[in-house]
């Protein structure tokens, strides 16, 4: 398809649905502003239109972590997860899981590189923060940057060069979009001045008018009344600092050992780190009628990195299990898990119920346990 028509069909589609488009431009411009702050060793194409294609990518990234094709989503309800796909309020996601995915083989296609699907929704609430359904990476714009930083190298500098002189070569990439603006209010209209005044008419005997009476000006203080007022004011600003001092020097000595104690227990708790990324884990089946056990690697090789609460559920909805302490150092089991299902497992920092939190979603096997 030539580009020119590619063009029209874009253009076609924003005049029959311009509410949906300038919502689209808002999400895409909330990431493109997001990405600003990625570190110069990622290179970022912004609306990637293919020669060939008549849809355009919202966003290509190539760098360290490898190629990411990302679609920047806006959505205004909730957004939810079962068994068969992702929704918005009523209206399911399929069409945008799949475009994800088209775009991602299309973009390995022409470049000779595999590509990450993703996707960042702005403005909804998500089951996670950060979570994977149908291959598909769903982040929220929070996590948007921590996500990238974290993942694994995967590309040097020569891969990255040669793949972004790969994609420039290949796609037309239109650049960020721009920010949509509301339409300035009209100007009420100006009313004309009116006409200056006329001077009054003469009096009766012809002579002009006689000019306003002038007020007298007020009478100066005397020096002496002046150096009287001066003494009193410095009495009374010296009096109030002094019943100032006395009322604050004996409470602000009281809670000087209050206030080190409580500074010295605050700075000897150092800050839980972030939840590790959960892995896929491998199921077994330890007896019959006893159901599927989920065995899940561990998270880190480190020592020291602090413990986390883990929780289950077979529904995205819940009923949860009861939290768990687990060492990321250590692998993770889940017992009793019935066949043709799926499992969630979502974990954040020990201790901290606000702290980020990690979730994770696998298929268990259809046969019976």
């Amino acid at each position: 398809m030539d580009l020119d028509v590619a063009a029209q069909a874009r253009d076609k589609w924003r005049q029959r649905h311009p509410e949906q488009c300038a919502k689209g431009d808002e999400g895409e411009w909330l990431t493109t502003q997001l990405l600003a702050d990625l570190p110069a060793s990622w290179v970022v194409l912004h609306r990637v239109l293919p020669h060939d294609k008549s849809f355009d990518i919202d966003h290509v990234l190539i760098g360290p972590g490898g190629v990411i094709v990302l679609d920047s989503k806006n959505y205004s309800v909730r957004v939810q997860l079962n068994k068969d796909t992702l929704w918005s309020g009523k209206y399911a996601l399929r069409r945008e899981l799949g475009g994800a995915k088209k775009y991602a083989a299309y973009v390995a296609d022409v470049i000779g590189i595999d590509a990450r699907p993703a996707l960042c929704i702005h403005s909804a609430q998500l089951p996670a923060r950060e979570f994977t359904f149908d291959g598909v990476d769903v982040l929220s714009p929070d996590r948007l940057l921590r996500w990238l930083h974290d993942l694994p190298p995967r590309l040097l500098d020569v891969p990255i060069v040669a793949a972004v002189a790969a994609a420039r070569t290949r796609f037309h990439v239109l650049g960020p979009v721009e920010p949509v603006s509301a339409p300035a209010p009209a100007s009420p209209p100006q009313t004309p001045a009116p006409p200056p005044a006329l001077p009054p008419p003469p009096g009766s005997n012809g002579r002009p008018p006689r000019p306003p009476h002038r007020p007298r000006e007020p009478r100066q203080p005397r020096a002496g009344s002046r150096r009287f007022e001066k003494l009193i004011s410095e009495a009374l600003l010296s009096f109030g600092v002094l019943a100032l001092a006395a009322w604050w020097l004996p409470s602000h000595l009281r809670s000087m050992p209050h206030a080190v104690t409580t500074t010295t227990v605050a700075s000897a708790r150092a800050p839980l780190p972030p939840p590790a990324a959960l892995k896929s884990g491998s199921f077994s089946c330890p007896g019959r009628g006893r159901g599927w056990t989920l065995t899940v690697p561990p998270a880190s090789t480190q020592a020291g990195t602090g413990a986390y609460e883990v929780s289950w559920s077979q529904s995205p909805e819940g009923p949860w299990s009861a939290p768990q302490r687990w060492q990321p150092t250590a692998s993770l089991s889940v017992a009793g898990l019935t066949s043709g299902g799926h499992v969630f497992i979502r974990a954040h920092a020990a201790n901290s119920a606000d702290a980020p939190e990690s979730m994770s979603m696998q298929v268990t096997p259809s046969a019976a346990c």
